[in-house]
């Protein structure tokens, strides 16, 4: 008791100010508050002691309670201490109460920990960092003036002083010399060194300010645009000196200058895009213009595309063309904004999804026009797909009737659904040989071909693969190494690139190998090299699961073999449900009919 005394007395006169919750999420009742933070808030104790954290400051404009909300439930889900970026804090200044104080605090949630390792209390301490934060500021703007440097010529002395960030912006080495002529000869023009010459001489006529933009031939050789401001100091009507900032406002002018340019550099201005911007006629939906972006999204030309007047529809996929038409007609015609998914065909004949954001022009209450911005959302739509079809296999993975080949057909499907184009097989490796299992969109004569093939190092794709234990990737059959000996059947079939993944399990062999087909010759992009990893990985965890189930079969199946040789029966009562289960032998024991008797524990 002693020592809790002297522990609240420390407490109470610190000199941070602190709080004491309780973990009572979302009151975060206050335990006890020190002196300091009493001071800081102009509370009495007995105003917070027992109340919940945010029901204590309600009317604090700088009171940001999502971002302490936050650090509260970081602090519960982690266990651990949270600090906060510094918060301003309002409160009444101490040398006059009328008047508020403004603070930054940084703020720190601890929590302490019970014997159980459980949250008993949150330590809520502030400290002030006021004076930080204001030279911090002070640092951000003066970072922020970089590229603005001083300057001044002395006409008492003679002489002309640039600040480093100056030397720098005009690219200067710390041995480069500089005198007013050296400085002049950096505006290469005549008719700029006059004009800054003309505001020279004014300014030290009269002592106005000047300002005047010029552009500039940097020390190495760079072109740049110049803001110079400058105002002459006068002593008795003599000019002493004249002095001044330069900024380098190359970005701004150049900014400017595309601002107010021609259609040309427009255009050029929407390319930066990251999307097809386009517009076309609301009654035809014919492109009237495309961005240059369409040849990175599509392949094809902004020309190729206004050159047909169908190019659209025409290249939508087959079977997303009607529903992507048909919704655009219907919102046009209601002059509504919409936004729409639907596949694409690219000129090499891939497959990708485009999200397509589109606004209804209108003229005399008419759709006149439709502009819009088609974005690639090809491996955002694939993920979430490939996420969905993982979890639709895994569910049907536990399902006790659904055999390996049922499942392993329903993923290889989904995934061909997902890659138009794509052909999927998994072969078995089974004694260094390759055999056919699931493969359902490749031709049977091209399976029957390579069942029971021996895996090699030149054995295709898939034989290579489960030989060499690594990714094999072959973009062209025709004219690859690996398939030497066997390309006569692929290509007799039209298959022209083969991709391939072993299948490897925790002992390190080979038990199948994952294949992809294209019907043209084809590289995999990144998101593809991506895909194969990770279904090869599912597809190990599919196996390995597979493998240990058919081991639990066999053993039960010996088991009961065993107990039906031996004559002995099991039974098993599951008391919660009161449902009892006999094995076949022990109805043979007791000359009972499976078929007509129902076993129960109190008839046993």
């Amino acid at each position: 008791m002693h020592k809790e005394m002297e522990y609240t007395a420390v407490f109470r006169v610190s000199p941070t100010p602190t709080l004491i919750l309780l973990p009572n999420a979302p009151l975060f009742t206050i335990v006890d508050a020190n002196d300091s933070y009493l001071t800081l808030t102009n509370k009495q104790r007995e105003e917070l002691l027992g109340k919940g954290f945010f029901e204590v400051f309600p009317t604090n404009p700088y009171l940001n309670d999502n971002e302490w909300k936050k650090s509260f439930d970081a602090i519960l889900s982690t266990k651990q201490a949270h600090k906060l970026v510094p918060q301003k804090f309002a409160s009444p200044a101490i040398a006059s109460p009328t008047h508020i104080d403004i603070k930054y605090l940084e703020i720190q949630h601890t929590p302490v920990l019970d014997d159980c390792g459980e949250i008993q209390f949150i330590v809520r301490s502030m400290t002030d960092v006021t004076e930080s934060v204001n030279h911090g500021k002070f640092l951000q703007e003066t970072q922020q003036a970089a590229r603005i440097g001083s300057w001044e010529i002395n006409r008492a002395l003679q002489t002309i002083s640039w600040s480093q960030e100056l030397r720098e912006i005009f690219e200067m080495g710390p041995e480069y010399p500089l005198d007013f002529h050296s400085a002049m000869a950096f505006y290469s023009d005549t008719n700029d060194r006059k004009a800054l010459s003309k505001a020279l001489q004014k300014a030290t006529h009269d002592g106005t300010i000047f300002r005047i933009a010029l552009p500039v031939t940097t020390a190495k050789g760079h072109k740049r645009w110049i803001l110079t401001i400058g105002k002459a100091e006068l002593v008795n009507g003599i000019c002493v000196r004249i002095y001044g900032t330069a900024q380098d406002i190359t970005e701004k002018k150049n900014t400017e200058e595309a601002l107010i340019s021609s259609e040309h550099k427009f255009h050029n201005l929407i390319q930066t895009i990251d999307g097809v911007v386009w517009e076309a006629d609301a009654e035809t939906f014919e492109a009237t213009f495309i961005s240059d972006k369409v040849k990175w999204l599509l392949g094809y030309t902004a020309d190729e595309w206004l050159a047909d007047p169908g190019f659209w529809e025409k290249n939508i996929y087959e079977a997303d063309r009607e529903n992507a038409v048909s919704y655009c007609q219907k919102h046009t015609k209601k002059s509504a904004n919409h936004t729409f998914d639907y596949r694409m065909v690219k000129k090499n004949g891939d497959i990708i999804w485009i999200k397509d954001i589109v606004s209804v022009i209108s003229e005399s209450n008419k759709p006149r026009w439709l502009r819009g911005i088609m974005v690639d959302i090809t491996e955002a739509k694939r993920f979430a797909e490939l996420n969905q079809l993982e979890r639709t296999i895994l569910e049907l993975n536990e399902k006790k009737d659904a055999s390996i080949e049922h499942i392993l057909s329903t993923y290889v499907l989904g995934i061909e659904a997902l890659f138009p184009g794509m052909a999927c097989s998994i072969n078995q490796i089974r004694n260094g040989r390759l055999f056919s299992w699931i493969a359902p969109s490749l031709p049977t004569a091209y399976l029957q071909h390579i069942h029971n093939l021996p895996i090699g190092e030149y054995a295709g794709s898939c034989g290579s693969a489960a030989y060499t234990k690594k990714p094999v990737i072959v973009a062209d059959i025709a004219n690859n190494p690996l398939w030497a000996d066997f390309k006569e059947q692929p290509l007799n079939h039209g298959l022209k690139s083969c991709w391939s993944s072993p299948v490897v399990n925790a002992q390190g062999e080979v038990v199948a190998v994952f294949g992809i087909y294209y019907k043209h010759i084809r590289n995999p992009n990144e998101d593809e090299l991506a895909f194969i990893d990770r279904a090869g990985a599912f597809l190990n965890m599919i196996l390995e699961n597979h493998h240990h189930a058919e081991l639990a079969q066999e053993t039960t199946l010996m088991m009961q073999q065993g107990q039906a040789l031996a004559h002995l029966g099991t039974w098993q009562w599951d008391i919660e449900s009161d449902h009892v289960t006999w094995s076949d032998t022990l109805f043979d024991i007791y000359g009972l009919d499976k078929a007509a008797y129902t076993p129960g524990f109190s008839a046993y």
